[in-house]
């Protein structure tokens, strides 16, 4: 799981031409238990931040549900889910 905060969105381009998003790293975290958390002790500055999840499932998974929370005072809002753009495989 990788967090990023979005300073500027499609402001620089790679070798095609196709926009790439100007971002911050904030922290990170790897692992294989159940539940996986990130703790951010410094407050987060208002803005858009992109948080990453990769889950390599193995051949014997049936249910490929997952959650992904936040907790805290503040209110966020998840605004875009891609897990159906990629498959399994």
């Amino acid at each position: 799981m990788i967090v990023f905060k979005i300073n500027e969105e499609g402001t620089i381009t790679d070798s095609f031409g196709q926009p790439l998003i100007d971002a911050t790293y904030i922290s990170a975290k790897m692992g294989e238990e159940r539940d996986l958390n990130i703790e951010i002790d410094e407050p987060l500055a208002p803005g858009d931040y992109f948080v990453f999840v990769e889950i390599d499932w193995n051949d014997l998974t049936v249910d490929l549900n997952f959650v992904l929370n936040y907790y805290g005072t503040a209110k966020v809002t998840f605004k875009k889910d891609e897990k159906d753009t990629y498959s399994k495989h």
